[in-house]
């Protein structure tokens, strides 16, 4: 599932999963009813280099969600390009902070030098999973993931020389949502593919976006139309992808 909300999180004190709507109530039901195994967080890299009172806060986000099996990718969003210095920054502080927390996985933006990224965290944190937009290339280093977006804005050809290239290649979708008239039946059909070709997925949209309150409380999640596809495609056998930590 997709969590937004890191960088407004950020310039507060609150806890990041109450802010970002993970408290213990939220945390049981996505793991015991729903099944959910990765939360994705993306964020800018600013709000990364924004100082040690946030880090903390992560850190404690990260042990928080590992101690209930959940892996936290976190997921750095910025502008195509070339990367600049800020972004290999935040690399190298990601990579050295959770080089020994295997529940910390690491997803590169789509950018031109997208290998200088990988080079960089590696540099540091050798066995780093790497989640890459396949819009950036196929890269010759190990231990990546190719990652596309299924939603309105970008939506993906998932013809048959994407299914060649997923059934040699570990892939994951970070980014699927229902947005369109066909009442779910295109989300209903990419489900199936999904599971067929064995390919990972993080569901957005599919709950109201958290609040940014005290009150955990107030944090629901909403199961729509969407939500009871991708908790059926929750509930699907599939074949784990990662190793359990």
């Amino acid at each position: 599932m997709n969590v937004v909300g890191l960088d407004d999180a950020a310039a507060g004190d609150t806890p990041l999963r109450d802010a970002l709507a993970l408290d213990d109530a939220n945390l049981e039901l996505l793991t015991d009813r729903w099944g959910v195994s990765v939360v994705r967080v993306p964020f800018s890299p600013g709000t990364i280099l924004g100082g040690t009172p946030l880090l903390d806060r992560l850190d404690e986000l990260v042990s928080d969600l590992a101690a209930v099996g959940l892996y936290l990718l976190l997921a750095l969003d910025a502008p195509e390009g070339p990367p600049d210095q800020g972004m290999h920054d935040v690399w190298t502080l990601l990579g050295d902070r959770y080089q020994s927390q295997t529940a910390a996985l690491f997803e590169a933006p789509a950018t031109e030098g997208a290998l200088d990224l990988i080079h960089t965290i590696r540099a540091i944190h050798q066995s780093s999973l790497v989640f890459l937009p396949l819009s950036g290339g196929v890269l010759p280093a190990p231990n990546v993931v190719y990652t596309l977006r299924d939603t309105s804005a970008s939506r993906p050809q998932l013809d048959e020389s994407f299914q060649a290239f997923a059934a040699q290649n570990p892939m994951f979708v970070s980014e699927w949502a229902n947005e369109g008239p066909d009442f779910g039946r295109s989300a209903i059909a990419n489900a199936g593919l999904f599971e067929r070709l064995d390919i990972g997925w993080c569901a957005s949209n599919w709950n109201a976006p958290p609040r940014l309150v005290a009150e955990p409380t107030l944090h629901r999640f909403a199961e729509t139309r969407f939500g009871l596809i991708v908790r059926r495609a929750l509930a699907a056998p599939v074949r784990p992808a990662l190793t359990p930590f």
